[in-house]
C-alpha cells in the first residue's frame, strides 16, 4: 500500500513544478507582451511629435567616407547646398583601418548649419541631423591621400600634468587656490573637455564599426561561426564598459551639457548604443559551423 502512496505524492510533485513552471512562462509572456505594447506606445507617441517636429526639415544624408561627387549629388536630389572646407581627418582613417583618399569626406561636424534631433526627441529611427530645403550644409573634406590600414590606433588625449608635477610644495595654498579657480571655469565652460571629445569621438566609431559587423552578420549567416562570435562578445563587451565609463566621465563633470560644444557627438553614441542592441536581436539563431 506505501508503493502507490509515494507514486501518488510524487505525481504530485511533478504536477505542482509543471503547474508553477507553466505560471512562470506564461507571467513572463504577458509582461513582455506588456513591454512590447508600451514600447509600441512611447514609439508612437515619439513619432507624432516627430512630425510635429521635422515638419518642412530634410534629413541631410552622412557624408563620412563618401566622394565630393556621391555626397554633392546626393545632396542636390535633397535640394541641399554644400560649402566644402579642407579638414584632416587622418586619425578616424587610422582607427577605422581604411585608406583616405584625396576628396573622401568627413563625418559631419557640430557646427555644420543643421540641427541635430536626437532619439529621445524624434525616435530612433528619426534621430540625426536636419535642415530645410535651400540651406547650405558645411562639409569638411580629405586634400590628400592617407593610408590608416598601416598606423596604431591613437590613444585618447590625456590631460596635461606637467603644471602640477612641477610646482613646489611651498606653492600648496597657491595651487589649491588656483584649481578651484580652474574647476570653476571649467563648470562654467560650454564645451567638454578635449580629452572627452576625443573618447567621444574614438567611440562613435568604434560603434560605427560594431554596428556595421552585426548587420553583416545577419546579411550573411554563413560568416556568423562561434569564432567570429567569440571575437563579437569581446568587442560587444569592450564597447557597453566604455560606454558606462564615458557616461559616468561626463555625469562627473556635471552641469547641463545639452548646450555643451560635444553635446550632439555624446548624443550620437546614445542613439548608437540603442542601435547596437536592436541589431543584435536579429543575428542569426545558430552558428555557420
Amino acid at each position: 500500500m506505501k508503493k502507490p502512496l509515494l507514486q501518488r505524492k510524487w505525481v504530485w510533485i511533478v504536477f505542482t513544478l509543471i503547474v508553477g513552471f507553466t505560471f512562470l512562462i506564461f507571467n513572463s509572456e504577458r509582461k513582455f507582451e506588456a513591454q512590447k505594447k508600451e514600447k509600441a506606445r512611447q514609439e508612437l507617441k515619439l513619432e507624432k511629435k516627430a512630425k510635429k517636429l521635422l515638419k518642412n526639415k530634410i534629413k541631410v544624408p552622412d557624408p563620412y567616407f563618401k566622394t565630393q561627387e556621391q555626397v554633392s549629388a546626393e545632396y542636390k536630389a535633397k535640394g541641399l547646398k554644400i560649402n566644402y572646407v579642407v579638414s584632416n581627418f587622418d586619425d578616424k582613417a587610422t582607427i577605422n583601418k581604411r585608406f583616405l583618399r584625396k576628396g573622401e569626406c568627413d563625418q559631419l561636424s557640430q557646427d555644420n548649419g543643421a540641427t541635430y534631433y536626437n532619439s529621445s526627441e524624434v525616435g530612433l529611427k528619426n534621430a540625426g541631423y536636419y535642415a530645410e530645403k535651400g540651406d547650405t550644409i558645411i562639409i569638411g573634406y580629405s586634400d590628400h591621400d592617407f593610408d590608416g590600414t598601416k598606423k596604431e590606433t591613437p590613444a585618447p588625449k590625456k590631460a596635461k600634468e606637467t603644471e602640477k608635477s612641477t610646482l613646489p610644495s611651498s606653492t600648496n595654498e597657491t595651487s589649491e587656490s588656483s584649481n578651484q579657480k580652474t574647476s570653476a571655469k571649467k563648470n562654467a565652460s560650454p564645451s567638454l573637455p578635449d580629452e572627452v571629445v576625443d573618447q567621444v569621438t574614438e567611440l562613435n566609431n568604434k560603434y560605427d564599426r560594431l554596428i556595421e559587423k552585426v548587420k553583416g552578420y545577419a546579411a550573411t549567416p554563413s560568416t556568423y561561426t562561434l569564432s567570429e562570435y567569440s571575437t563579437f562578445m569581446t568587442d560587444y563587451t569592450d564597447i557597453i564598459t566604455d560606454f558606462g565609463e564615458l557616461s559616468e566621465t561626463i555625469q562627473e563633470y556635471g552641469g547641463d551639457i545639452s548646450s555643451w560644444k560635444g553635446y550632439d557627438s555624446w548624443m550620437k553614441i546614445v542613439d548608437k548604443n540603442n542601435q547596437l542592441l536592436i541589431e543584435t536581436d536579429k543575428l542569426p539563431a545558430v552558428f555557420a559551423d
